[in-house]
């Protein structure tokens, strides 16, 4: 029973298919029809990440691709293509991790979408003075003056990079510096949006930097990631300089 015209199940589990009904009550109990729909809740079994950037001390970041499967819906007679290329394939991502924002109008943004390594989302809706909480038990927390993600670890993320207006995920922030407790850290830098040379301002990583990178060879990259020329630029290689497994 949702008093409310919003509902948020925290009992569900990830890539599993769920079952709705839903009735409306109103102030004198009288029902309507019962009404039924399915959701499919994003993730799944753990996968391994494609790349990890390590810090000292054994602290260390995932990046793994994901696949949102839930690309086209059906409404009626109407068909809504819902997925995305941001570079990585249509409905593919490549990352540790995402923020988006949810607006409940033009100018006003009601909550945050947090995407992690695995595609999984949670949503950030209880807003404290500027940061904005999880309810789900990653318990990630935005800090917006600060443009922060913050985890229950103590360690945090900078959010520098905003896709552009040219971009599918236009107004997705990712993380440009990661760090733990103890001051390791991982940076990031993207490529510019489609029609524009300001850097950071995609999901196409540029360069991935961590404690592993051979500065006496003049490189500071520890993976660099190289994209074709098509009008969404794609990914074509990854490359690091430490000679790694991955």
């Amino acid at each position: 029973v949702a008093p409310a015209a919003s509902f948020t199940d925290l009992a569900v589990s990830p890539g599993v298919l769920y079952t709705y009904n839903l009735i409306t009550v109103d102030g004198h109990l009288n029902e309507s029809a019962r009404t039924s729909f399915t959701v499919l809740t994003p993730g799944g079994a753990p996968r391994e990440p494609q790349l990890h950037a390590e810090g000292r001390g054994g602290w260390g970041v995932g990046f793994a691709l994901s696949y949102n499967s839930q690309l086209w819906w059906k409404d009626g007679a109407t068909t809504w293509k819902r997925g995305k290329d941001v570079g990585y394939g249509f409905g593919w991502k490549l990352l540790a991790g995402a923020l988006t924002p949810v607006y409940s109008d033009s100018n006003t943004i009601s909550s945050y979408v947090f995407t992690d390594s695995t595609g999984a989302e949670y949503r950030l809706i209880t807003n404290t003075a500027g940061v904005w909480t999880s309810q789900e038990a990653i318990y990630v927390s935005y800090d917006s003056a600060a443009n922060k993600l913050l985890f229950p670890d103590g360690s945090f993320w900078v959010l520098r990079c905003t896709s552009g207006s040219s971009e599918a995920d236009a107004g997705t922030k990712y993380p440009t510096l990661m760090r733990d407790t103890n001051g390791n850290q991982v940076i990031l830098k993207y490529l510019a949006a489609i029609g524009t040379e300001v850097a950071n301002s995609s999901a196409r990583i540029d360069f991935i930097e961590d404690v592993r990178v051979q500065y006496y060879i003049n490189d500071y990259r520890t993976y660099r990631f190289t994209y074709n020329t098509d009008p969404i630029p794609h990914l074509t290689n990854v490359t690091d300089n430490i000679g790694s497994r991955e």
